[in-house]
């Protein structure tokens, strides 16, 4: 317990989460200590995030364990946000294809 004249300090704990970004060409993953006031938007100001999105312009989405989610959405402990690019062809589709090439 401080005396009377000690100052009180507050730290505030970080969460963390691990951030998925995946193209046709490669997938990484990174992982970071947050504030728990965190929204997604506030993610988009990371530099791998940054290139992320220039390397894949405005075609991606955003979902946290494949659920999307807004860039509004506040982050939770041990959340998984993957960044996206969307796929060429439906699993259905691609088997399809392959199917019909054999």
């Amino acid at each position: 317990m401080p005396l009377r004249n000690e100052p009180t300090i507050y730290m505030e704990t970080l969460m963390r989460i691990q951030v998925i970004l995946a193209d046709n060409h490669k997938q990484e993953i990174f992982e970071y200590d947050i504030s728990p006031s965190s929204k997604i938007e506030n993610l988009m100001e990371l530099h791998e995030i940054i290139n992320f999105v220039e390397r894949n312009g405005a075609n991606y989405s955003i979902s946290i364990f494949g659920q999307k989610v807004s860039q509004k959405h506040y982050l939770k402990p041990f959340d998984r946000v993957e960044f996206l690019k969307p796929l060429k062809l439906a699993p259905k589709e691609w088997r399809r294809k392959r199917t019909s090439n054999l």
